[in-house]
């Protein structure tokens, strides 16, 4: 893969990574003010269609660096932060059934996902 390519995969990546949480912020920021907004047929749809370009892109730029033996533990944290923040996603929308139980587990999705950004920043590649 050539420069570019993988540059506009980053691109792709960080925008959809920028949406993605965007949404995930209003979504849970509407669900505990009482709003609408996470009512919203395209506001419970976009989630999924912007995540799975996250997720594609994410992939094949791991291909790219996975074989580069000292991006491998970059590319695993990654990974796993990923993992846990969709797991406390899902506790927080749909598992947890207490508000509060639902409003914290938001609050360390959100931090996980601020944690991971801040990560790849650091590493910027």
């Amino acid at each position: 893969m050539t420069g570019a390519a993988y540059a506009a995969l980053k691109g792709v990546h960080m925008t959809c990574a920028a949406l993605s949480h965007t949404l995930f912020f209003l979504r849970g920021w509407s669900r505990f003010q009482d709003g609408r907004l996470h009512m919203v047929r395209w506001a419970r749809i976009a989630p999924h269609v912007i995540d799975t370009l996250l997720l594609t892109a994410a992939v094949a730029m791991a291909l790219q660096v996975f074989a580069v033996p000292t991006m491998r533990h970059f590319v695993l944290v990654k990974l796993a932060g990923a993992i846990v923040c969709i797991l406390l996603g899902m506790a927080a929308f749909r598992w947890l059934r207490s508000q509060e139980a639902r409003r914290e587990a938001w609050w360390a999705a959100l931090a996980v996902f601020v944690s991971l950004a801040a990560f790849a920043i650091g590493k910027s590649v």
